[in-house]
């Protein structure tokens, strides 16, 4: 049987981009056995949460690889004023080596007769699309909506002006919703009902990922 491989890169550090990255890396080789995933991980020692994740993932993942990309310097505090930039900035000196992981995997799967049929990148690792071009390889902008897309509806719902939703209103919010705010307990089961449906078979997810191996393996 041939083999499928796609790789992936998320935001570094944040949990909240990581597990629906690793969660749909898991369904798609679940859906199908030929596919294989490589997650490649920008080192982020201070966040212990995602390294606890990432090593109980290795134990039970067992067609999704993590690679750990060596170290890099640290940005310039000269050259970025939020955190956003830095993040930005560490991700873009990370691209040579994406680029060698990659080539490595490419080179690895020629000799098994697999190979790599996409990149995946959130959208604070968009400067790797220029990675997948040099590679010649489909790349893919994955949007994962975890905190940002609860925060999203939360500053309608919630707030007027501004632009940021500060920790302080989650927590307001998710507090409202665990207590029994009946307007936003609708929403809540609503989406949940939505999601639920959207990933049986015939639902919108459940097409999108039909089609979706059906580009990759073309």
């Amino acid at each position: 049987m041939n083999k499928f491989h796609v790789v992936f890169i998320s935001t570094p550090g944040s949990i909240g981009n990581l597990v629906p990255t690793v969660e749909f890396a898991r369904h798609l080789t679940n859906h199908d056995p030929r596919f294989l995933a490589t997650i490649l991980m920008i080192d982020m020692s201070e966040r212990p949460l995602v390294t606890s994740y990432i090593q109980s993932c290795e134990s039970t993942a067992t067609n999704i690889n993590f690679i750990n990309l060596p170290p890099v310097d640290p940005p310039s505090t000269h050259d970025y004023q939020t955190s956003l930039g830095y993040m930005c900035l560490l991700v873009t000196k990370h691209e040579l080596h994406v680029k060698n992981a990659i080539a490595n995997l490419i080179t690895s799967c020629a000799e098994t007769e697999s190979r790599v049929v996409g990149f995946f990148v959130d959208m604070f690792c968009t400067s790797m699309i220029d990675v997948a071009n040099e590679l010649n390889i489909p790349c893919y902008l994955y949007f994962a909506s975890p905190e940002l897309g609860l925060g999203v509806e939360i500053r309608l719902d919630y707030r007027e002006g501004g632009d940021l939703v500060s920790p302080a209103e989650l927590e307001r919010a998710l507090r409202r919703l665990m207590e029994g705010d009946v307007e936003v307990r609708r929403k809540f089961l609503e989406m949940k009902e939505k999601s639920r449906m959207a990933l049986m078979p015939n639902g919108s997810s459940y097409k999108a990922l039909a089609s979706l191996i059906e580009e990759l393996t073309a």
